[in-house]
């Protein structure tokens, strides 16, 4: 029903998603409650990309929200931007029009 546009959202909430088998390139918006992590409690930056990735999210504009609630969601973050040699913009929640300039109304 999603791919058909009868639905605006999609919920995953496992890392199946990553194994390759979903592709939903229609989503414009991706949110994670929970950083990826490995096995071992290391941030796991492949999940991160491949969450991004089974969207889309290489061919067009795609808005990832990351919820950091604690000092080791912060450091997990920290890990994906050193992997990836990128600065993630913080956000924070008590200023509306800075989250609705960067998400949008979607």
């Amino acid at each position: 029903m999603f791919r058909e546009a009868k639905e605006k959202a999609l919920i995953i909430t496992t890392n199946v998603f990553l194994c390759g088998s979903i592709h939903v390139e229609q989503l414009t918006l991706v949110v994670n409650f929970d950083l990826p992590v490995d096995y071992s409690g290391q941030a796991d930056s492949k999940a991160y990309i491949r969450r991004i990735a089974r969207t889309g999210g290489f061919r067009k504009s795609v808005v990832v929200v990351n919820f950091v609630s604690s000092d080791l969601d912060s450091k997990i973050l920290h890990e994906i931007e050193k992997h990836f040699d990128i600065k993630i913009e913080r956000l924070y929640t008590d200023n509306y029009l800075k989250m609705q300039e960067k998400i949008g109304d979607e």
